[in-house]
């Protein structure tokens, strides 16, 4: 079974979960990832404390008292100059070092199992397997990767279904305002203005707008126009 490239799922685990179980499996009481960024800082710019290598001495060929040693990270303009680690800074990059040493062992457990640095995800049973053997123990049946998933998912909230809310008051009032069009109200609006003290619904309007249940009226007396206009066609053409 080969692992893919993209997300984990049920069959497979990324490798830096992976990484991060079987390092807690290797060295339990040692963080290694939190302290990557600041680690890789140091050992950039300074030897291990304990190198033969670092002398102080210079170079035949350099002037100043700056050492260049082969094997150094290329800046891209050329070779980082070492220079003596500060005495407040021997002891944390040190532990750097240190550290490093044992990203290194778990990089080997996995280069030893035969997992491929390159693929994003590795087969889970192989890794169970693999994990069995050398620490007598299998993973946890959800991996961390799928927790995460899980302790973001929020239950939806079933959305109640709109209700349409029916005012049967509303059709004798329609009927009224229909009936008086022309002679009692000049058109429809005025007509539901004057009616809608008597409907059902709140006086209360925003102080700009009047209530809700004039605009309601409104729309119902202008549908109920068009259905009447609608049958009068019907019967012409008949």
């Amino acid at each position: 079974m080969i692992a893919r490239r993209g997300k984990p799922d049920n069959h497979s685990i990324s490798r830096t979960d992976a990484w991060d179980y079987v390092n807690k499996l290797l060295f339990p009481d040692h963080e290694l990832v939190k302290t990557y960024p600041r680690d890789r800082w140091l050992m950039d710019r300074y030897r291990p404390p304990n190198d033969s290598g670092l002398r102080h001495q210079p170079a035949s060929l350099l002037p100043g008292g700056i050492t260049y040693i082969s094997g150094m990270v290329s800046r891209g303009t050329g070779f980082a100059p070492v220079t003596g680690t500060p005495k407040e800074l021997i002891a944390e990059v040190d532990q750097a070092y240190f550290r490093q040493s044992l990203r290194e062992d778990v990089h080997r457990w996995f280069a030893r199992r035969d997992f491929d640095p390159k693929q994003r995800t590795i087969p889970k049973h192989l890794f169970d397997a693999a994990v069995q053997v050398d620490f007598g123990r299998l993973p946890p049946e959800h991996v961390k990767s799928i927790e995460k998933g899980a302790t973001k998912a929020k239950p939806r909230k079933r959305k109640q279904p709109y209700m349409h809310k029916r005012f049967p008051k509303d059709d004798a009032l329609v009927e009224e305002a229909i009936e008086g069009l022309g002679e009692k109200y000049s058109n429809k609006w005025q007509a539901a203005l004057a009616l809608a003290p008597r409907a059902e619904g709140s006086d209360q309007g925003d102080g700009v707008r009047p209530p809700a249940k004039v605009f309601r009226l409104n729309k119902k007396i202008g549908k109920a126009l068009k259905a009447q206009n609608n049958s009068k066609r019907l019967k012409t053409n008949r």
